[in-house]
């Protein structure tokens, strides 16, 4: 496989094999929080970021949008209990999926034989208030 973004250069990325510089790396992200009824509400989050530079982080997603829905528990006679729904879909950008497939290795990623491709997650929970903080 042929990089347009490496052309001319090792095939085999080297983080280290380079001068040191500063880089940024930038993106933005996107909350929102609405109450339904008094017992129902949602949310919602995007986030982005550039992709190209290294991830100092716990995570090496490029784009994240995830949402989800709460429901209080007094309509079920349970005031301080809580039930959700939710849902996560991160991916990478395509240059940082072409380094890796190249073999340079992220942070938590890369073995060159991975192939890449959104994560979509979906989760349900339910907080039950047992006494006093319990």
């Amino acid at each position: 496989m042929r990089s347009k973004y490496l052309e001319g250069k090792t095939p085999k990325p080297e983080i280290d094999n380079h001068p040191f510089k500063v880089t940024t790396k930038y993106g933005f992200g996107i909350n929102f929080e609405q109450p339904i009824t008094p017992n129902i509400g949602c949310w919602g989050r995007f986030g982005w970021n550039n992709g190209k530079t290294e991830s100092w982080s716990f995570t090496e997603i490029d784009q994240t949008f995830s949402g989800g829905v709460v429901v209080l528990g007094p309509p079920w006679k349970r005031n301080f209990d809580r039930a959700g729904v939710a849902f996560a879909s991160n991916a990478i950008s395509a240059v940082h999926a072409e380094y890796l497939a190249l073999g340079g290795l992220g942070f938590v990623l890369g073995d060159g034989g991975l192939r890449y491709g959104r994560e979509n997650l979906i989760e349900s929970y339910y907080t039950a208030h047992v006494w006093r903080g319990l």
